[in-house]
């Protein structure tokens, strides 16, 4: 290339000038050939830094595979190691387990419900707390057998402990990372013992068939799905202050021994209490429902409270009983209101109330008195075959305007329960 522009460039000149010339030419030449020679070097340099960064990255891709697998083969070790634990004859080793599974879970996000799961099946298993009389009566149960069932309950309550302790959402726990969220619990059949899951959030929480021994409190949780506490056995008080339930609310065929409060809380789908059993006091004071909501078949044998109460949809109370005050002042239907075949032994209050579309008393008896002060019948009322064996106030009450005494049977298939 330099000969080329060497001849190229001083064809044509003679003496001093083709001296000259051939001189820069030359320059020119030399100088092409370095530069080319440069841009070489940089590609060389360039293909060799991108070969070490590719080498990098796969070094990197390879140990971050095995830190990964390090990790899981970690964890799968912790998670049996603890398992064994738990499942050990002695009560401090299951007390430890269950400790370490927490850890794993508090560390290891992606593991909670599985953990969770694992706790769970824990409380699912046959239990039988000790008695009262255990205690004190040395000849009630072997010495033995009594020690050991009092070492299970100690575990069974840290278990119950791990899982509020960490599923708390207060105002300071509610943006942090450490609150177990979006759990599901599945405590069918389980046996727990006071337990208290107050100011906790959960998706899906079946106690099916659970039993409640000591309190149970539910205060102010909220239950993201379904909440299924039929056929439950509460042997004292039940307590869902404020309780949130944004999916169906199951209490079919429950039993609770105790007081029953719900006072406040919030019903967003269906809320089914048929055939439940309520022993003591039944208090559902500003309660607010939804959906359709169904006490058919319900037995109320303390007072029954609903006070200031709303219902948006349907309700059907058909069949139940209230052995004591029934208590529904100020209550809001703004749907259909089924009264058929309810018995009220006491006191019966509806002041205030407004019934705004169909309200149905057919075959109900009330014998104590029935209180209709300032009440409002906004749609249809049905009366037929009812008995008043106590006295109605005000007397007029029941004969407002809207008030039908039709065929029972003709109305029966149009109020069909959900």
């Amino acid at each position: 290339m330099t000969i080329a522009l060497w001849v190229k460039a001083t064809e044509g000149l003679t003496g001093e000038h083709l001296v000259s010339a051939r001189f820069e030419a030359l320059k020119i030449g030399l100088s092409i050939v370095a530069g080319s020679g440069g841009l070489i070097a940089l590609y060389l340099a360039y293909r060799r830094q991108r070969s070490t960064e590719e080498t990098l990255v796969h070094q990197q891709s390879v140990s971050n595979a095995a830190e990964a697998d390090a990790t899981e083969r970690r964890i799968t070790e912790l998670y049996t190691a603890a398992v064994e634990q738990i499942g050990s004859e002695r009560a401090s080793v299951r007390f430890g387990g269950l400790y370490a599974l927490e850890r794993l879970a508090q560390n290891h996000e992606n593991q909670r419900q599985t953990i969770v799961n694992v706790i769970c099946a824990y409380l699912r298993m046959p239990y039988t707390p000790p008695f009262e009389s255990d205690l004190t009566d040395a000849d009630a149960t072997p010495e033995a057998d009594r020690e050991s069932s009092l070492r299970e309950r100690e575990v069974r309550i840290a278990a119950q402990r791990i899982l509020r302790t960490n599923m708390l959402v207060s105002e300071n726990q509610a943006s942090s990372s450490n609150t177990w969220k979006d759990i599901d619990l599945d405590l069918t059949g389980a046996t727990l013992i006071d337990f208290d899951m107050s100011d906790t959030e959960m998706r899906t929480a079946n106690f099916n068939s659970a039993t409640f021994v000591g309190n149970a409190l539910f205060d102010r949780v909220k239950f993201a799905s379904t909440a299924n506490f039929s056929c439950a056995e509460f042997k004292q008080y039940a307590r869902f202050l404020e309780a949130v339930f944004e999916g169906a609310a199951y209490f079919d065929s429950a039993h609770i021994s105790g007081n029953a409060w719900f006072p406040y809380s919030s019903f967003y789908q269906i809320a089914h209490f048929h055939d439940a059993a309520f022993d003591e006091d039944a208090l559902f004071e500003s309660a607010h429902f939804m959906q359709p909501t169904l006490f058919s078949s319900a037995q109320f044998h303390g007072d029954a409270w609903f006070d200031s109460s709303k219902f948006e949809e349907d309700v059907w109370f058909r069949r139940s009983r209230f052995a004591k005050e029934a208590s529904f002042p100020e209550v809001i239907f703004k749907r259909r209101a089924f009264f058929d075949r309810v018995e009220f032994v006491h006191d019966a209050t509806f002041s205030a109330a407004l019934f705004s579309n169909l309200a149905r008393f057919n075959r109900s008896v009330f014998s104590g008195q029935s209180l209709f002060f300032n009440v409002t019948f906004a749609g249809q009322l049905y009366t037929k075959d009812a008995i008043f064996n106590g006295p109605v106030d005000p007397p007029q009450a029941l004969e407002s305007r809207g008030r039908i005494e039709a065929d029972f049977t003709d109305k029966e298939s149009s109020s069909e329960e959900p």
